[in-house]
């Protein structure tokens, strides 16, 4: 039986500060050479997942984009996306338009993402951009309207702020669309939330069992710690939250690993593939 390990990256196995720890990085290495298969299953977007995994990698397609982007690590190509409609697509720039709060729109260019923005004063949002910039897999185009990205390839929209806020926001969506909505805390900004918006057919479940297929696994093990990792332990045949996790996602798994403070990730794999670290 072959395995893939699809571990959600943000508070599960990357350590505070989005970083991955030395022995999870050298773990992940071994595993590679054991010929371990792993992946990531994350809503963040090429640009920064490249970065994070330049020291070891991944084997297998990463789900990226809460599913919306199953993408090829060694050879930094997508291998799919699921676009917004062209209703969907013209709804949610009506709502983006309408909102106080500056939404970053996503599209797709080529084998890249256009984000298109409205400028913002929200410190968490600057900080937000300005970590995220400088990548040829990602551009960011400040924009005056909404209506400037209608001529893109849509496939996802997302917005820092308070909880109260989205929540209006997520109602918003859900009336005017049949998108997926995904609302959770953020765990690298204090008491901040994000917002997303996708295709309906999009799931990190959807995507890593893709990812099995091409890969040849027949088993899933699947590790979270935030409620968009909810529909991940669904779809899995495992499911591992860190000891980290809000209360619903560990009541939601199967098994409690270590904390991402304790490189809980790498251990629980380690133990399960029978490989000393």
């Amino acid at each position: 039986m072959k395995t893939l390990y699809a571990a959600d990256l943000d508070g599960t196995l990357l350590a505070p500060g989005a970083v991955l720890s030395r022995r999870s990085e050298e773990a992940l290495s071994r595993f590679l050479a054991c010929g371990i298969t792993v992946t990531a299953a994350t809503a963040r977007t090429p640009a920064t997942v490249i970065p994070i995994f330049a020291g070891t990698g991944l084997n297998a397609p990463a789900a990226l984009m809460n599913g919306v982007l199953l993408f090829d690590l060694p050879r930094k190509q997508i291998l799919s996306a699921l676009p917004y409609s062209a209703e969907e697509k013209s709804a949610i720039l009506s709502l983006c338009e309408s909102w106080p709060v500056s939404v970053m729109v996503y599209s797709l260019f080529k084998n890249s993402l256009r984000v298109f923005f409205r400028k913002s004063g929200f410190a968490p949002m600057v900080r937000f951009i300005s970590e995220r910039t400088g990548t040829p897999y990602k551009t960011w185009h400040e924009v005056k309207s909404y209506s400037e990205p209608s001529g893109s390839e849509v496939i996802y929209i997302a917005a820092l702020g308070a909880k109260e806020a989205l929540s209006e926001m997520e109602k918003d969506i859900k009336k005017a669309t049949s998108l997926r909505t995904a609302l959770y805390r953020e765990v690298n900004f204090e008491g901040v939330w994000v917002l997303e918006a996708f295709s309906r057919s999009a799931t990190k479940a959807a995507a890593i069992k893709r990812s099995a297929e091409i890969c040849g696994a027949d088993r899933i093990v699947a590790f979270g710690d935030n409620l968009n990792d909810l529909p991940l332990f669904e779809g899995c045949d495992v499911s591992v939250a860190v000891a980290n996790a809000v209360p619903d996602v560990i009541k939601a798994a199967d098994f409690v690993c270590g904390a991402n403070t304790a490189d809980g990730v790498v251990e629980w794999i380690a133990r399960d593939a029978g490989i000393s670290l």
